[in-house]
């Protein structure tokens, strides 16, 4: 009966790792559709603009149809893409970021909370904390550099349709 809190550590990790990928994938979800929602606004500025390319970088003629779609659905709008960018895709991916750190630092710091005079079972207990951490980890790292990269692009790359205003 004394051994009950450490077989319970396999369900408290596997809990932990289970909540922590259903967040992600919502969160990963309202990125993309907050990314999405961006490169609408941007594609539109620039069919407004007449400065629609194709893949080749030459310059298309916009279809009436697309020039309807964008006027209906994004000309005379307040929030301009650089709106959206800090007030909802920014905000999101650092709290995500955030969360997975979280995550991350908790899984690692339950094997502290285990009694056990059996050095090597700690050991291996910590081993497998630091394993199951890697999913999480892994994700922050990788949630951190598509920050990066979409802060890079909408300011940098796309910065005069994204900024101007």
């Amino acid at each position: 009966m004394k051994d009950m809190p450490i077989l319970g550590l396999p369900l408290i990790l596997l809990g932990a790792l289970w909540g922590a990928v259903s967040i992600v994938l919502q969160s990963y979800q309202m990125i993309n559709a907050k990314r999405d929602q961006i490169m609408v606004l941007v594609e539109c500025k620039k069919a407004f603009a007449g400065k629609l390319t194709n893949a080749g970088g030459d310059f298309v003629a916009v279809p009436a149809k697309v020039l309807d779609q964008c006027h209906s659905c994004c000309y005379g709008k307040e929030l301009q893409p650089i709106d959206l960018y800090l007030s909802n895709l920014l905000p999101l991916s650092l709290g995500l970021c955030l969360f997975l750190a979280i995550v991350s630092f908790a899984v690692v710091c339950i094997p502290g909370y285990l009694n056990s005079g059996d050095a090597d079972f700690m050991r291996r207990v910590r081993r497998i904390s630091w394993i199951t951490a890697s999913l999480p980890l892994f994700s922050l790292f990788a949630f951190a550099a598509g920050t990066f990269f979409d802060g890079y692009t909408f300011l940098f790359k796309l910065g005069d349709w994204v900024l101007s205003k």
